[in-house]
């Protein structure tokens, strides 16, 4: 199972213009333009903005901007997605965040949102390097009881994710890529991390696996 399979098992994306919030290297932002017409991909970070756009296939457009302030004309999209980024957002941002994302959804447009869930084998194995247990703690109970009149839980669901390495040195490239500033604190936690890694990683033959599981939030534009 893949976060793609969950989203296209909710939501037809045909035709759809599509929103990717805290795109990072637009991974996601890609596979979604090959069930949607238009993506927005959406990141914080100017350097990753400039690589994404020179790598961006057809109808994948990146902007600057953040979640709390979306660069994207009133009801313009069909789909808004925070894959992995919504606890990135901060905690008084957040409501403002949501307001962002029904402004800018159409009637009846969806609202996305996968964050991991606080425990995991992916989970041990960066904590070290950054504990995130409050912060992922707090933003799913902000929308496990989120009550908005712009917005209607279609579905939340919890899923394991299966994420394949070749290597711990992989593993820890991916982690701190994604946060640059995780690497400063890399001499310090490298001990922890490479402990947990031979504890929860399965040799595959050609690699690793480590499950992630992840709390999913499906909500529909009213």
């Amino acid at each position: 199972m893949t976060h793609f399979d969950v989203l296209t098992g909710l939501v037809d994306m045909h035709g759809a213009t599509a929103v990717d919030v805290g795109a990072g290297d637009g991974t996601f932002a890609r596979q979604l333009v090959s069930a949607a017409d238009h993506v927005i991909a959406i990141e914080v970070d100017e350097a990753r903005v400039e690589r994404g756009s020179r790598n961006a296939p057809d109808g994948v457009e990146f902007r600057i901007g953040r979640a709390e302030k979306l660069p994207v004309d009133s009801a313009a999209a069909d789909l808004v997605c925070f894959m992995f980024s919504f606890h990135h957002v901060p905690g008084d941002a957040q409501v403002q965040a949501l307001e962002e994302c029904a402004r800018v959804l159409r009637a009846s447009g969806r609202l996305h949102v996968v964050d991991p869930l606080p425990q995991g084998g992916m989970t041990e194995i960066v904590k070290p390097l950054e504990d995130e247990t409050e912060v992922r703690t707090a933003s799913q109970n902000r929308l496990r009881t989120l009550v908005m009149p712009q917005f209607r839980l279609v579905e939340h669901r919890d899923y394991v994710l299966t994420r394949t390495y070749e290597s711990f040195d992989q593993v820890v490239e991916r982690v701190t890529s994604a946060n640059p500033a995780r690497v400063e604190k890399l001499p310090a936690a490298i001990t922890a991390m490479r402990r947990a890694f031979d504890q929860h990683m399965r040799p595959t033959g050609t690699g690793y696996e480590v499950e992630q599981p992840c709390a999913m939030f499906h909500f529909e534009r009213n």
